[in-house]
């Protein structure tokens, strides 16, 4: 039987890269600087046989958002993956109930997530809440500044961020970015229904959908969220 366990450590994590590699087209250097970078702090939720190997994971990458002026922690979550092998065995749904479990204990109001087919994860309770600014996008060259004037939602840039942007926006000058579906956008899904409603200044008993059309309906900005 499957179980699931919870990888917070870096070395362990490397388990995992093989069905990374399996599920994604990314080029090897942009893998070797997630793995090597992005997976120092973040958490991932992993299915595992009875051998250790690596059947469904995905990754819970950590950001602090600005909502309304207010900042909260969230996960971008990412590398959403079954191995080829074992598809349609209910993996996904496993994984994704563990990770919203593991994101509620620790209050985190929403979290937001990059799909290749938005129908798969509406059926988890993600909901679209706006396009992603791509590197040609002409307001990838907005400056923070007038990010937070202009926008209600956006990750804080913080020293750590700023480092990691920078070093993605070489990677992708050497033509070694992530690979993007066509017309990206951004979903969301409430974790928390209770912080969200706080956060969102929403009835204490607003339902996830109602969460949900609020976020869509302020101005988010994600770029570089990988």
């Amino acid at each position: 039987m499957p179980r699931l366990h919870i990888l917070t450590n870096a070395a362990d994590k490397q388990i995992t890269r093989p069905l990374y590699e399996q599920a994604f087209d990314d080029p090897k250097a942009f893998v070797d600087y997630y793995y090597a970078e992005k997976c120092r702090d973040n958490v991932m939720i992993v299915l595992r046989d009875a051998e250790g190997k690596v059947l469904s994971m995905l990754h819970l990458n950590p950001y602090t958002l600005s909502v309304c002026g207010k900042e909260v922690p969230s996960y971008y979550v990412v590398a959403v993956a079954t191995d080829a092998a074992n598809r349609r065995k209910g993996y996904m749904a496993k994984v994704l109930a563990a990770a919203d479990d593991y994101m509620r204990k620790a209050h985190i109001p929403f979290c937001f997530l990059l799909p290749v087919d938005e129908a798969i994860y509406r059926d988890f309770g993600y909901e679209t809440i706006c396009d992603f600014v791509t590197r040609d996008d002409k307001r990838a060259a907005l400056s923070y500044e007038d990010i937070k004037k202009g926008y209600d939602v956006y990750c804080v840039r913080d020293a750590l961020y700023l480092k990691r942007m920078e070093a993605e926006d070489d990677l992708a000058k050497e033509g070694d970015s992530e690979v993007l579906p066509e017309n990206p956008v951004m979903m969301a899904h409430i974790v928390d229904r209770a912080a969200c409603a706080r956060l969102l200044s929403e009835p204490r008993d607003a339902s996830e959908k109602a969460l949900l059309a609020k976020l869509k309906s302020l101005r988010c900005y994600f770029r570089e969220e990988v």
